[in-house]
C-alpha cells in the first residue's frame, strides 16, 4: 500500500504583470517577466537572494514550456525564526535547530504566459504575496525610473457567469459576527432560520456548505440558490465570504465565483501524499491546467 493521501484546496489569483514610474502615476505599460528571468538565470542562488523584512526572499526554480511559451516559476521565502518542533508518536517533541546558513523554506509555485504578461499565483499564506513578489522582482529590476507591478485581474462578469449557469455544484459561506450582526431582507426563509440557530447557538462565526457530492449532473436548486445568494449580498456585516460554484454545461470544469472580491482565482484540489512537500512540476501543471480553462474569460476582461 502506498502513503495515504489527503485533500488540499489551493487557491490560484490571476495578475497582468505591469511597470510604472517611480514617482507620478503615469499609466501602465505592459512589462515581460523574461527579462528578470533571463536576469536571475545569470545570478547564483545566493546573488538573487534578497531580503525580505527580517528574513529572505528567492527566485529558486524556473522551466520554461516552449509549446505554451509559458516560465514556471518557483519563489522561496527563507526564514530563521518560528522554527517548529519535530514530533514523534510515542514521545516528546524535540526543537529543530538550524544552522547558521540553514532555513525553513516556504515556497510558492507560479506561471507566467509571456504572450499575454499573466502571472498565475499560487497563495500561500506561509510563503510571499502577490506584494512580496513585487517587492522581489524589484529587487531584481533594480531601475530607479519604473517599477514593476501585479496587477489583479478584475473579473465583471461574476453575475453574467451565475446566471448563464446550468449547474450550480456547490454553495459555501462563511458567517462571522454573528450574535452582534444586523440581519437585512425578508425573515421567512431558511437562511435566517439558521441564522437564530446559530445564536440560539451561541456561535460567533460558522462556515455553512451545501453541494451535491460526486454526481455529474446533478445540481443544487437554481431559484433556491439565487434566492440565498440574493440575502448574502444584502448582509455583509454577517457574512464573511461566499463563494458559489458552477458550470454551464456538464463536461465543463467547475468554475468558482467569489460572490464579493471580483479578483479573478481559481480552486485547485490535490491529493497529497502525508509527510512530503508538493512538487514543484505537479502543481505547476495543475495551474498551468486550470489558466488553459480560464485564459479565454481572463483575455475577454483585459480586452475590455
Amino acid at each position: 500500500m502506498g502513503e495515504k493521501k489527503v485533500n488540499r484546496k489551493i487557491r490560484v489569483e490571476y495578475f497582468q504583470v505591469v511597470r510604472n514610474k517611480c514617482l507620478g502615476n503615469q499609466k501602465d505599460e505592459l512589462f515581460d517577466l523574461v527579462s528578470i528571468i533571463e536576469k536571475a538565470e545569470k545570478m547564483s542562488l545566493d546573488e538573487r537572494t534578497f531580503d525580505y523584512y527580517q528574513e529572505r526572499a528567492r527566485l529558486e526554480n524556473f522551466e520554461y514550456n516552449k509549446t505554451n511559451k509559458y516560465w514556471y516559476l518557483k519563489f522561496m521565502r527563507l526564514r530563521q525564526t518560528k522554527i517548529p518542533s519535530r514530533a514523534y508518536k510515542d514521545k516528546e517533541s524535540e526543537p529543530l535547530e538550524l544552522g547558521i546558513d540553514e532555513y525553513i523554506g516556504e515556497d510558492v509555485t507560479a506561471l507566467y504566459d509571456t504572450e499575454n504578461h499573466i502571472l498565475a499565483l499560487q497563495r500561500n499564506r506561509d510563503s510571499l504575496s502577490s506584494t512580496g513578489i513585487e517587492e522581489y522582482l524589484n529587487n531584481i529590476y533594480d531601475n530607479n525610473t519604473y517599477k514593476i507591478y501585479l496587477r489583479p485581474i478584475i473579473e465583471t462578469d461574476n453575475e453574467q457567469r451565475i446566471k448563464d449557469a446550468k449547474l450550480y455544484r456547490k454553495l459555501q459561506i462563511r458567517l462571522a459576527s454573528i450574535p452582534t450582526a444586523t440581519y437585512k431582507g425578508e425573515t421567512e426563509t431558511s437562511f435566517f432560520s439558521m441564522i437564530n440557530w446559530f445564536r440560539d447557538c451561541s456561535a460567533v462565526n460558522a462556515t455553512i456548505t451545501m453541494s451535491v457530492g460526486r454526481t455529474r449532473k446533478a445540481s443544487l436548486d437554481l431559484d433556491c440558490v439565487n434566492d440565498t445568494v440574493a440575502l448574502v449580498k444584502e448582509n455583509r456585516e454577517i457574512v464573511d465570504a461566499a463563494e458559489l460554484s458552477v458550470k454551464k454545461y456538464e463536461n465543463d470544469p467547475v468554475d468558482t465565483i467569489d460572490i464579493f472580491a471580483n479578483k479573478a482565482y481559481d480552486i485547485i484540489n490535490m491529493r497529497i501524499e502525508l509527510r512530503r512537500a508538493i512538487d514543484f512540476r505537479e502543481l505547476a501543471d495543475e495551474i498551468h491546467s486550470k489558466y488553459t480553462n480560464k485564459k479565454k474569460n481572463l483575455l475577454k476582461t483585459l480586452n475590455g
